[in-house]
């Protein structure tokens, strides 16, 4: 999965679909909280594409197209948790 782009592109698919948050958030989620090899490229891409100020804007608004807002928020406050990792920015700043 880091061999690729990855991250922009799901965050592309939530800019053009809101409703897509819904299983986006929950993948961003689950690929933040694996801790494997992969996990610091995909951070690096987050980092990248400025997914963290775009989730944290996301948290900000009421999310009106979104059926299960609370749902949603919650993981995307789990997915900031990958991205925010100090180990691993330190690493990829490197």
């Amino acid at each position: 999965m880091s061999g690729t782009k990855s991250v922009e592109p799901m965050m592309n698919a939530i800019k053009a679909y809101q409703r897509s948050l819904e299983v986006m958030g929950e993948a961003l989620k689950k690929i933040y909280e694996r801790h494997n090899s992969e996990r610091g490229t995909l951070i690096k891409q987050a980092l990248e594409c400025k997914l963290v100020p775009y989730l944290l804007n996301l948290l900000q608004d009421n999310l009106s197209d979104v059926e299960h807002v609370s749902a949603v928020k919650a993981q995307i406050v789990g997915a900031l948790k990958g991205p925010s990792n100090k180990k691993h920015i330190k690493q990829q700043q490197s």
